[in-house]
């Protein structure tokens, strides 16, 4: 994501970026900032509450989940920026591609380039962006809501059943 700082820089200099969270690569992530030289633009938060976490879901314009790896194939954080309405850019990789679905588009892993190109997608057409945020609610809405899970939950466990009978 660092390394895409300075692509989406050049079309949309006044892009403020935020990393919320905290972990074992922050000071990796700091001497990247420093490097390309985008130390203006991106803020840490570290560690948020979950109000300050909905807020920033909510007005922020896009949410970026750069996974590199399927270790990191499914992302709750996903699942709940789309609740808010916030289009999504996701890895092409199992698990988050299946989830944005028309909610937000797809780079491909460890591709600045790509990650770039699919956020500045977003970041051009406020319009569509809103739309994507839309869809992105209407599927959290219809795949994600602990109704429709326990519904799933609950025909496994009958599955389960009949096969054992």
């Amino acid at each position: 994501m660092i390394r895409a700082v300075p692509k989406i820089l050049t079309r949309f200099p006044d892009t403020k970026f935020i990393i919320a969270g905290e972990g074992e690569e922050k000071p990796h992530l700091l001497t990247l900032i420093k490097l390309f030289k985008v130390e203006e633009a991106i803020t840490f938060f570290g560690t948020v509450t979950f109000e300050k976490l909905i807020e920033l879901y909510t007005t922020s314009t896009v949410f970026v989940l750069p996974s590199i790896n399927r270790l990191e194939a499914f992302g709750i954080v996903q699942l709940e920026a789309m609740a808010c309405s916030t289009p999504v850019v996701v890895s092409n990789i199992p698990g988050v591609k299946e989830v944005a679905g028309e909610g937000g588009f797809l780079a491909e892993p460890k591709d600045p380039d790509s990650l770039a190109e699919a956020i500045c997608k977003i970041l051009s057409n406020r319009e569509k962006a809103r739309e994507m945020g839309r869809h992105a609610r209407m599927l959290v809405e219809k795949r994600y809501n602990w109704k429709i899970i326990v519904e799933r939950i609950v025909e496994i466990y009958k599955g389960v059943i009949r096969k054992k009978a």
